[in-house]
């Protein structure tokens, strides 16, 4: 039986760290993993060692880095991004289940803290 967990917290605060650690807990105890990264603004590959695969970066569907380059801050490009996400749920959602809900494998996710509350926002 597949086991999830979603990981956030403001900026800095070891999110990506503490998917780093759990993954490599995992793989330590023969148990396969998905990494799934919905924060727009954080490249993972940068924190994390080889071993780590990503299966989903939600940098695919939508990149802080691209948003700024057209004008945004980065507290509004992030705003933006999550807006962006909230409206085009189905897109994200195909694009994760066609990479990671038909393997059985346990899931983690790192998702940044303004990302909630925009789609708790969205999902009222």
């Amino acid at each position: 039986m597949p086991y999830g967990q979603v990981v956030t917290g403001p900026p800095g605060s070891g999110k990506t760290t503490y998917c780093h650690g759990l993954s490599q807990y995992l793989t330590l105890l023969n148990r396969s993993t998905h990494l799934i990264n919905f924060d727009p603004g954080c490249d993972p590959t940068t924190f994390m060692s080889e071993t780590v695969n990503i299966t989903f970066d939600i940098r695919s569907v939508v990149d802080l880095t691209n948003v700024m380059e057209k004008g945004w801050g980065p507290n509004g490009g992030l705003q933006w991004c999550f807006e962006y996400i909230a409206h085009n749920a189905d897109e994200v959602m195909k694009r994760i289940k066609s990479q990671v809900i038909k393997a059985e494998r346990d899931k983690i996710s790192n998702m940044p803290e303004p990302a909630k509350s925009t789609l708790e926002h969205y999902t009222d």
